[in-house]
C-alpha cells in the first residue's frame, strides 16, 4: 500500500518514518515521495521521509478566504493553530504534490498545527481524471485529500455539520489520513463530526499501483506501547457512508489501519469496498462499541503482511459491534501477504 509523508514542515527538511497498507494483489509502501505546491515548493522523503514546503506555501491557506466569510475554495496548509468557521468548498485546488516521479492534487495539510474547520457544510471534491500538469502532460495525477500528519490535530465538522469528500483519479487515491512517525511527536489526530459524513474514493487506473484507500490511520511504528501517542482517526457522526472503488479488482479499501494506527467510529456506518477493512501491525479499530448504532459492511476484512515494505505482523485488534436488526456484514475474513511470505508464520497470526 502506498505510503505518504507523516509530516509537513516549512523551510527545512525533517525525517519521518513511513509505512503503509496495500490491498491485494500486492500490499506495499510507496517510497521516494516529494511534496510541492506550485513549482517552487518542494520536499522529498524516502522510507524515512524528508518533507519540506517553503513558507510561500502558507499563501494558499489565505488567498481563498475573504473578509465576507466566503467558503475556503483552495488548498489549505496549516501555518498557525486556527479555528475556521467558513465552509469548506474545495473543488479545484491549485497546489501540486510530487511523489517520487509521480504528481498529484491535494486538499488539506495539518503541518503540525491544530486546525478546526467548523463550517455547517464542508466539501472537498477533487477529480483529477482529466487533469494534466503542463510539465507532465502524459501523467495521470494521483489524489490525496486530507492529511493530519505527526503533531497535527485536524477537526472537520461540528455536531450539526454535513461533510462530503469525493476523490477521483486515474492513478492512486488516498482519501483522509492521520499519520505519525516522528520521534518524540504524537501521531496526527483527525476527528470527523456531524450529522452526515460521506466519503467516496475511486480510481479508474488499470495497474496494480492504482490503489484506493478511503479513510486511513497509520502511525509508522511497530513497538509504541503508548496508544495516546499514536496516529488516530475519530468519527463522531450520526451517519457515515464510505465507498471505495477501483477499476482493478481488489484494489479498493474502505477503512485502513497500519503500523499501530488507531481508529474509532461512533456512527451508523456503511462501508462498501473490495476490502471493507484492511489492518495490520498491531493497529486498533473500534466500531460502535456503545451498541447504539448500526454497522453495515460490504467487503472483506483482511489482516495483511508485507515483507518488502513493512515487515510488521498481520495481527491487529478489530472490534466491531453489529448491533440491531439492520447491521450486516457481507464478505470474508482473511489473512494475506503481498511481496513475499514471511519466514516465521507468527507474522501471519
Amino acid at each position: 500500500m502506498p505510503d505518504l509523508p507523516g509530516k509537513v514542515v516549512f523551510g527545512q527538511r525533517e525525517k519521518a518514518l513511513i509505512s503503509g497498507p496495500a490491498p491485494p494483489p500486492q500490499f506495499r509502501e510507496r517510497i521516494g515521495m516529494t511534496f510541492t505546491q506550485y513549482v517552487s515548493m518542494k520536499g522529498a522523503f524516502m522510507n524515512k521521509p524528508k518533507l519540506a514546503v517553503t513558507t510561500a506555501a502558507v499563501l494558499v491557506a489565505f488567498l481563498s478566504i475573504s473578509t465576507s466569510k466566503a467558503a475556503i475554495t483552495n488548498n489549505y496548509v496549516g501555518q498557525n493553530d486556527a479555528t475556521i468557521t467558513e465552509n469548506l468548498d474545495i473543488s479545484s485546488p491549485a497546489g501540486m504534490l510530487t511523489a517520487d516521479t509521480e504528481h498529484g492534487k491535494f486538499g488539506i495539510f495539518g503541518a503540525g498545527k491544530k486546525l478546526k474547520f467548523l463550517g455547517n457544510t464542508n466539501a472537498i471534491s477533487i477529480d483529477a481524471r482529466d487533469v494534466r500538469f503542463e510539465q507532465y502532460p502524459n501523467e495521470y495525477p494521483f489524489v490525496l485529500g486530507v492529511e493530519s500528519g505527526a503533531g497535527s490535530n485536524i477537526v472537520i465538522g461540528g455536531s450539526d455539520s454535513s461533510s462530503s469528500f469525493d476523490f477521483k483519479s486515474k492513478s492512486w487515491v488516498i482519501g483522509l489520513r492521520a499519520a505519525g512517525g516522528v520521534a518524540g511527536t504524537p501521531g496526527g489526530l483527525l476527528t470527523l463530526s456531524g450529522k452526515v459524513l460521506n466519503i467516496t474514493a475511486e480510481s479508474e487506473g488499470t495497474t496494480d499501483d492504482d490503489v484506493v484507500y478511503a479513510l486511513i490511520a497509520q502511525n509508522f511504528t511497530s513497538n509504541n506501547a503508548d496508544e495516546s501517542q499514536r496516529a488516530k482517526v475519530i468519527v463522531n457522526a450520526e451517519n457515515t457512508n464510505i465507498i471505495a472503488k477501483s477499476a482493478v479488482s481488489g484494489n479498493a479499501s474502505g477503512l485502513v489501519l497500519m503500523s499501530e494506527g488507531n481508529m474509532e467510529i461512533n456512527s451508523n456506518l456503511f462501508v462498501k469496498a473490495d476490502q471493507a477493512i484492511v489492518a495490520r501491525g498491531k493497529s486498533v479499530l473500534k466500531i460502535n462499541e456503545d451498541g447504539k448504532h448500526t454497522t453495515k459492511l460490504y467487503g472483506n476484512i483482511d489482516f495483511n503482511y508485507d515483507k518488502k515494505t513493512s515487515g510488521t505482523v498481520a495481527d491487529a485488534n478489530v472490534h466491531i459491534n453489529f448491533s440491531g436488526k439492520d447491521s450486516i456484514w457481507v464478505g470474508n475474513s482473511s489473512t494475506s501477504y503481498g511481496s513475499g511470505k514471511p519466514g516465521d508464520n507468527h507474522y501471519l497470526v
